[in-house]
């Protein structure tokens, strides 16, 4: 059963957010039927109203097509993005055909030196995030996200680890935080925890990104190293005008 907290929102919304999650990572594949209404009742213990309700909001989102009597299909797995109107990676793989699953490690809040550069990103105190990302659940990417400290929604995420595959930008968003601006750096490079995560060799070396993500007012809101298994998947990027 999966847990919902009053004191996050309205139920419905919440229930929206997870199947929307879902969805993007391809959990739930374009042109596949969702869990019926029954199913979301028992995983989320509410009633046949709440999961409507949050079934409606994703239909008018156009991620799902309801049917009377033939249940409701997967027709748009895209996420709404702000920030560009080119693909990110992630949907680029679901896309594709392939299931992204994120699972959380570690949340930690962590205490900086003064003179680190954490401290000048964040502060005396930032949260530190750690994840595996699973690509047709085999050790992908793992994840080392850093953010502001204190955000709501980790608070509980700490207690439960569950949903693991709420993304940055949502965790941000609880809290009324909106990114506007994301720099990207990649360099190639050796981790030995890494590798023992996604399982490699320890002598090979890693791609490495390194992402910083900004608030309008240019404040850093999440910074991000992640270590990719290249042999199992190359990163790529299209542009277009």
């Amino acid at each position: 059963m999966t847990k919902l907290s009053s004191a996050k929102g309205p139920l419905y919304l919440q229930i929206k957010q997870i199947i929307e999650d879902r969805i993007i990572h391809g959990i739930y594949t374009v042109g596949n039927y969702i869990p019926t209404e029954i199913e979301f009742e028992k995983e989320f213990n509410v009633s046949k109203v709440t999961v409507r309700a949050a079934i409606k909001e994703l239909v008018n989102l156009g991620y799902l097509e309801k049917k009377s009597g033939k249940g409701t299909t997967v027709i748009n797995h895209k996420q709404a993005n702000t920030l560009t109107k080119n693909k990110n990676f992630t949907e680029k793989l679901v896309e594709q055909g392939n299931k992204i699953q994120k699972i959380i490690k570690d949340i930690t809040v962590m205490t900086h030196e003064t003179d680190s550069q954490l401290f000048k990103m964040f502060g005396t105190k930032s949260y530190k995030l750690s994840r595996i990302y699973l690509l047709n659940n085999q050790p992908y990417i793992l994840f080392t996200h850093y953010l502001p400290y204190p955000l709501n929604i980790l608070s509980d995420l700490d207690k439960s680890k569950e949903n693991n595959d709420l993304s940055i930008y949502k965790i941000l968003e609880e809290d009324k935080l909106e990114i506007q601006n994301i720099e990207d750096e990649f360099s190639a490079g050796f981790n030995q925890e890494a590798s023992l995560k996604l399982s490699l060799d320890t002598n090979k070396p890693l791609l490495i990104r390194e992402r910083t993500s900004y608030s309008k007012d240019g404040e850093i809101l999440e910074y991000s190293i992640g270590y990719y298994n290249s042999d199992l998947k190359k990163y790529s990027i299209s542009l277009k005008d």
